[in-house]
């Protein structure tokens, strides 16, 4: 019953080895570079507790296939938080994520706070 309870503290998702020699990206960059119709395959996440903003979560992603594939660490908005954090207590969903199965798209939008451009992520099945 306690042992539940416990905090795990290595990642669950099979490409977190690989997250010193990935380089972090922007979506607006991301945007811009591969366009609105583009499916990342999401790889892993996880929140950045340590930012000077708060926290707030990050995806590792890939573009392309076998030697033609780039993983980016995509930094998120805050407001994804409790999303990502739902996501990462759920088993099913971090196996899903495992196997391929999860993809993200980036897209535009313009805030009416700021009157700017701005961009976010939604999720997709693969």
């Amino acid at each position: 019953m306690f042992a539940e309870i416990n905090k795990k503290f290595e990642s669950p998702f099979k490409a977190s080895k690989l997250f010193d020699e990935v380089d972090f990206v922007n979506a607006e960059k991301l945007f811009t570079e591969y366009g609105e119709e583009t499916t990342f395959s999401l790889a892993g996440m996880w929140i950045n507790s340590k930012s000077k903003f708060g926290e707030h979560p990050v995806m590792m992603i890939s573009t392309g296939e076998g030697d033609d594939s780039i993983l980016y660490n995509l930094s998120c908005s805050q407001s994804m938080t409790d999303t990502v954090k739902s996501i990462l207590s759920d088993d099913t969903l971090v196996e899903a994520i495992n196997e391929g199965k999860a993809g993200i798209q980036v897209y535009k939008y313009t805030s009416k706070k700021y009157n700017r451009d701005c961009y976010g992520v939604k999720f997709v099945d693969m």
